[in-house]
């Protein structure tokens, strides 16, 4: 049997800690990209189904302007 090691590139999907690490935020001027990933600083490893390390990115965050 073989496992093999996989990469976790979390570009432009929805943000999910158990795949994540959030290291930031930024401000998105669109509610579509609350809590999506925005940017990936790195990237995260899978073996099998275990988690070896979580991507680190960064998250979108709507917040509505008051005026």
């Amino acid at each position: 049997m073989t496992i093999s090691c996989r990469r976790i590139d979390a570009g432009r999907q929805p943000f999910d800690p158990a795949l994540h690490e959030a290291i930031g935020t930024l401000a998105v001027p669109h509610p579509a990209a609350h809590n999506v990933v925005v940017d990936q600083v790195a990237p995260g490893y899978k073996l099998g189904d275990r988690l070896l390390r979580p991507a680190r990115v960064v998250v979108g965050r709507h917040t509505p302007r008051w005026h």
